[in-house]
């Protein structure tokens, strides 16, 4: 990318431009990074070794649309009192890239089982979700644009040492959801 200095009223622009960048919709710890060249309008920042990430960051995706019968992403629905609980299937790390086009971690709340307004209607339900993996250092977490990128206590994902995998229980509301661990 450049940037177009034209318009800009600095001295220095390699010490004045503070640059900022984005993964997926989430601020990375990549900042401040000079650009490969200058011309007398431009800042080009080509090739540079800080801005090349791992691929492989597709998000993953469900659909609870009832309660019901199961949907794209849930291999099945079970009631206890007094919620729903969604069990995904089982997801495992992904170690090539993957292209599956999605909406970067979007969510919308429906539901199949009423006409009405579904942020009245859909049902809150308990989704399951569970990542067969052997245990990382540091903590890892449920995050999409549902929970605002947020990494907190509800969201977090906890390692069964017997099953070897993560696994979080997370209170939502049924719909379509994109999301991904970090």
């Amino acid at each position: 990318f450049s940037v177009n200095l034209a318009r800009l009223n600095v001295s220095f622009p390699e010490s004045e431009i503070i640059t900022r960048f984005y993964k997926n919709g989430q601020l990375l710890p990549v900042y401040n990074i000079l650009p490969s060249y200058r011309s007398a309008d431009n800042l080009f920042y080509n090739h540079n070794r800080s801005l090349i990430f791992d691929a492989g960051n597709e998000f993953r995706r469900f659909e609870c649309l009832s309660v019901h019968y199961p949907t794209m992403g849930i291999d099945a629905i079970k009631y206890l009192s007094p919620y729903y609980h969604v069990e995904l299937l089982p997801d495992a790390p992904r170690n090539n890239y993957i292209f599956d086009e999605d909406h970067d971690g979007c969510f919308v709340v429906r539901t199949v089982d009423s006409s009405d307004d579904p942020d009245i209607t859909a049902d809150y339900v308990f989704v399951n979700f569970t990542l067969q993996s052997e245990k990382y250092l540091g903590e890892l977490f449920v995050v999409g644009q549902f929970n605002g990128w947020n990494k907190t206590s509800s969201n977090q994902m906890h390692y069964d040492e017997i099953r070897k995998c993560y696994t979080a229980s997370i209170l939502m509301k049924q719909g379509y959801y994109e999301y991904a661990y970090q």
